[in-house]
């Protein structure tokens, strides 16, 4: 078998010459000292190769004068994707997705400002109405994993496009339906293309984005889901208050469509080196390490649910304040997440623990002073806007976190983090309603703040573990 070896990288140590003088060896100390870490690339389609090679190398570290083997492995997608995909311009492609990140929240949380006019034309009761959002979410949590099985080494772009025309079907299927099986039919379809989307691509956006620039890339898709949120939403709601809960859909559709084109023109070709099986996705999630991931991403984004989804109810009993402050009050929340997901992403680019434990520390504060001074209406706007923060950059930190643990399997990390992030809406929304029944709204925070709080504590100390060192860059501790 013929050896390949990089051009300009001598056979033995740094030197070329075969000098043991003292000369020689202070010339091979100087060459080696001058010359700067670097990565190698090997071309997959170089025939020398047989094309088995994918396009990684970690930094050569330079010890003795001698080419030691790398020891630390970095979080970049490219070991599996194609190296003419980061030739490209990388960052249209990486907006591309983060627009189907927004058509795709503002499809999923549509039905939540417009449930008694669903509920009135489709002939159900208002609660019948309100579990389409747990339809959708119950189907991602499914889908990620089962999807990113099936997805297999296909072309990443192929699959991406495949789920934003199933998302454009859910949205005119769901604006011509006349009943509830029809409107379910539609809700299931949403739920594959959230699951498959949001498991396949936070991880391709990942393997695009340049080297040293993945967590941006990440925060660039969470920020569609901010912007979703904050704009989406409202903006569905009021055409569906002024036009119609059907115009509603229908605009949805046309954004999704639109989506669709604008990833076909920037999404460049992604092939899978590997192949994931259910067998390696429990392997995964079996992992100690991944496995305290998930529990803490379980415990801190159930918390999230348990807490933002009564947020009205707090605002309405606590603050006394009116539709028009409470409306001002979320935009101000989903302006700030935008922020913060933005702001998250260039934090954990340096260190992603202290980025965390920055946003838990943030949120648990927010929370806290809610429960003991949220009566106050500046009071409570300031703490919609530093949770809000908080709240945009949480997803991203915990699915990098979980992504860089997961090494070369970064799409079966990604799917694990949506399997546990979607099943965390129910359980968190179940918990804060039965706290909320009980004990009321403020309450309601001030658990939230005790739970992230611990998610702080045990988040601090599983990123300092061993197993989380040697997986990510320096910076990442």
């Amino acid at each position: 078998m013929r050896s390949i070896r990089p051009t300009g990288i001598p056979a033995r140590g740094c030197a070329s010459s075969s000098t043991g003088s003292p000369a020689g060896s202070a010339e091979r100390r100087a060459r080696c000292a001058l010359r700067r870490p670097r990565a190698l690339s090997m071309d997959v389609d170089d025939p020398s190769t047989g094309g088995a090679f994918s396009a990684w190398a970690g930094p050569i570290e330079w010890a003795n004068g001698a080419c030691a083997p790398p020891t630390r492995y970095g979080t970049s997608m490219n070991d599996n994707a194609q190296p003419a995909a980061r030739a490209r311009k990388p960052w249209p492609a990486v907006f591309s997705i983060a627009v189907s990140s927004f058509s795709l929240v503002s499809a999923e949380f549509l039905p939540v400002g417009l449930l008694n006019a669903m509920a009135a034309d489709l002939g159900i009761s208002v609660g019948t109405a309100g579990l389409l959002v747990a339809a959708s979410g119950l189907l991602a949590a499914i889908s990620a994993p089962a999807l990113t099985i099936l997805a297999g080494q296909r072309d990443r772009r192929q699959v991406l496009l495949a789920l934003s025309l199933l998302l454009t079907l859910s949205n005119l299927l769901s604006m011509t339906a006349t009943g509830l099986p029809a409107m379910l039919a539609a809700r299931v379809l949403l739920g594959i293309a959230v699951g498959g989307f949001w498991s396949l691509g936070a991880s391709t956006a990942n393997r695009l984005a340049p080297a040293g620039s993945e967590a941006r890339a990440t925060s660039v898709v969470y920020a569609g889901i901010s912007v979703g949120i904050v704009l989406g939403v409202p903006l569905g709601t009021l055409i569906g208050q002024e036009l119609g809960w059907r115009n509603a859909f229908a605009a949805a559709s046309v954004v999704s469509a639109l989506a669709y084109a604008v990833q076909y023109v920037s999404l460049p070709t992604v092939t899978q080196a590997m192949r994931i099986s259910a067998r390696q996705l429990f392997r995964l999630a079996a992992r100690p390490a991944i496995m305290q991931a998930l529990l803490i991403t379980v415990l801190a984004k159930g918390t999230q649910f348990a807490t933002y989804t009564y947020v009205e109810p707090y605002l309405s009993d606590v603050t006394a304040a009116s539709g028009y402050f409470i409306t001002l009050a979320l935009l101000v929340y989903g302006g700030a997440g935008v922020i913060g997901s933005l702001l998250g992403g260039m934090g954990a680019d340096r260190t992603l623990r202290g980025t965390l434990a920055v946003v838990l520390a943030a949120a648990t504060s927010a929370l806290a002073l809610l429960c003991v001074a949220g009566s106050s209406s500046a009071v409570a706007l300031f703490c919609l806007l530093v949770w809000g923060a908080a709240f945009g950059a949480l997803p991203l930190c915990l699915q990098l976190w979980i992504m860089r643990l997961a090494g070369d399997e970064l799409e079966g990390g990604a799917a694990l983090f949506v399997t546990c992030v979607q099943s965390s809406i129910a359980i968190g929304s179940a918990l804060g309603g039965r706290l909320v029944n009980h004990y009321g709204a403020a309450a309601d925070m001030g658990v939230g703040a005790a739970l992230f709080l611990a998610s702080l504590a045990f988040a601090w100390r599983a990123m300092a573990a061993p197993a989380m060192r040697g997986r990510v860059p320096a910076g990442a501790d």
